[in-house]
């Protein structure tokens, strides 16, 4: 389920990180890319086995997308590890938002309004 989520929101977060302009550069040049990727987590990524990134990874849109989906998968089964439940995107979305605590921070409850108005904007 964690995977069909993630799979339908990241097109949602690239809208709302950069409106999927692959060459947006936000945080005074910490983000890059269309899911506007700090180096922070690509060396999270990196940390574990598989697909190494780069940084110049972000400005590519599919490996942005994929960094962004792994970082995801990993974060929203450590919620459920830690809490017993599965994610839902309100949590997906914050973790994206603020880390891996996302969830539970007040600061990203803002990013959550934007991520709900876009889904809303994409019903049919």
């Amino acid at each position: 389920m964690t995977h069909i989520l993630i799979k339908i929101l990241i097109p949602i977060l690239s809208v709302i990180e950069s409106g999927n302009d692959p060459n947006a550069i936000g945080d005074t040049g910490r983000s890059i890319g269309i899911m506007q990727i700090q180096k922070i987590v690509i060396d999270d990524i990196n940390s574990r086995k598989g697909i190494k990134f780069t940084y110049d990874d972000r400005k590519d849109p599919e490996k942005s997308r994929l960094i962004a989906y792994r970082y995801l998968m990993y974060w929203g089964y450590r919620y459920i590890l830690d809490t017993g439940k599965a994610p839902t995107t309100e949590v997906l979305a914050r973790i994206w938002n603020g880390g891996p605590n996302g969830w539970k921070k007040k600061s990203t409850e803002k990013y959550w309004e934007k991520v709900k108005l876009e889904m809303l904007r994409r019903k049919p």
